[in-house]
């Protein structure tokens, strides 16, 4: 009777079994604490801070302490600008001053009836469908869109038409100052400023590559691009139909340096001086036309005007005025300088070189504005024989605006 008193008081559950808790339960079942579906240390996915209470079988009552290290920036990396309804803006400017630095935000095809002033961020502004659908429009009120506060070549502007701007100052459609963005694929047009009817680029090392700049006035000075400053390089560009109320559709002047290369300037207007001046620091220009402005009478009435700079593999062609007029330090080579009506080299001082030739340049079509040359062109396989010159392709440069290494382009 003993033994068996015994038995019941060690082993009391049945085989394959052992007592815990005051209950026979399963061999091989230990208490951890917690056996419910959130385990009980949680590690969300959003971090967030989580107080569970649990009420699974053993009835513990477990707390859950996550950190949650998430911060709301107000704006996304990428955020969109969409009239729907449904995007989280519908303005573009109220876009960027809720964006930090880094950000990008992408834009719908539209008109947007807005100024647009980057003044204290740097972001990627991008028009999703390109220019052509994707439009800022002043409606006359100062500048179309202005960066100003020290940005550097990781604020971004592609993709949009920069229309109607407006302002006593300059650069009515794009105005640049103190910092140097990139600016590509863009359109600057139907714009007005004092300097720089369509754009205006001051004390900045700015990028401007692909972009047409029509059909914008100044009321003195550089209907196109007013440089004053800085060392910007600007490529792949289509200047047309600009009118000044003095000098120039480029204009290069005092502490600049310069990159012009691979562009096109055609049919702007100016009553004196020239479609193109440098009289920046020493700069280049380089593979460029320049044909069918009209420029007035007088002194530096010339498609080009180079004061100071290199000057190479250009076409200057059709000009109502001189053709190429070399003063001071500027220096030419490897141009055509043809059909200009005031004469081919308006001054012999570095215009000289015997590598400049006076030759129809046979372009494609002239009348379509259609700048490439053909295969007979005098220009073919002409330009700078240096290897670093050459066309994509590998052959000697062809002069003009669709030769040497970036001659690979669709206005």
């Amino acid at each position: 009777m003993l033994t068996l008193l015994l038995a019941c008081i060690v082993a009391p559950c049945g085989t394959g079994t052992h007592l815990q808790d005051g209950e026979c339960v399963a061999d091989g079942t230990s208490d951890s604490g917690d056996t419910d579906a959130d385990s009980d240390a949680d590690t969300d996915a959003d971090s967030d801070t989580d107080t569970d209470t649990d009420t699974d079988a053993d009835s513990d009552a477990d707390t859950d302490t996550d950190t949650d290290t998430d911060t709301d920036t107000g704006v996304a990396d990428e955020t969109t600008v969409c009239d729907d309804g449904i995007s989280p803006f519908s303005s573009i400017q109220d876009a960027v001053d809720a964006a930090h630095d880094g950000d990008t935000i992408t834009v719908c095809p539209g008109t947007y009836n807005e100024e647009v002033s980057i003044a204290s961020v740097s972001v990627s502004l991008v028009g999703m469908d390109g220019p052509d659908v994707t439009e800022i429009d002043a409606i006359h009120n100062d500048h179309v869109l202005s960066v100003t506060s020290g940005q550097g070549a990781d604020t971004v502007i592609s993709g949009f038409t920069l229309r109607y701007g407006d302002t006593p100052d300059d650069g009515g459609g794009l105005y640049i100052e103190g910092s140097s963005p990139r600016v590509e694929d863009c359109i600057v047009r139907d714009s007005h400023a004092v300097n720089g009817g369509g754009v205006a680029l001051i004390d900045t090392d700015s990028v401007l590559d692909g972009v047409r700049i029509v059909s914008n006035t100044a009321d003195l000075r550089e209907s196109a691009v007013y440089l004053d400053g800085g060392h910007p390089t600007l490529a792949h560009l289509w200047v047309e139909d600009n009118t000044s109320g003095q000098t120039g559709a480029i204009g290069i002047r005092h502490d600049s340096g310069y990159d012009l290369s691979n562009s096109v300037i055609v049919g702007n207007t100016m009553p004196v001086g020239a479609s193109v001046l440098t009289n920046g620091n020493d700069g280049l220009v380089y593979n460029n036309v320049v044909a069918l402005n009209v420029m007035g009478d007088g002194q530096n009435s010339a498609a080009i005007t180079a004061s100071v700079g290199t000057w190479y593999n250009n076409i200057i062609w059709g000009n109502t005025g001189a053709g190429l007029w070399c003063v001071s330090s500027g220096t030419a080579s490897y141009n055509d300088v043809s059909g200009n009506t005031g004469g081919g080299l308006g001054q012999t001082i570095g215009c000289s070189d015997p590598t400049n030739i006076l030759q129809d340049p046979r372009f494609t079509d002239s009348g379509a504005h259609d700048f490439t040359v053909t295969s007979l062109s005098p220009c073919t396989d002409a330009g700078n024989p240096a290897a670093g010159y050459n066309d994509v392709d590998g052959t000697r440069n062809d002069i003009g605006a669709f030769g040497g290494p970036g001659g690979v382009w669709v206005p």
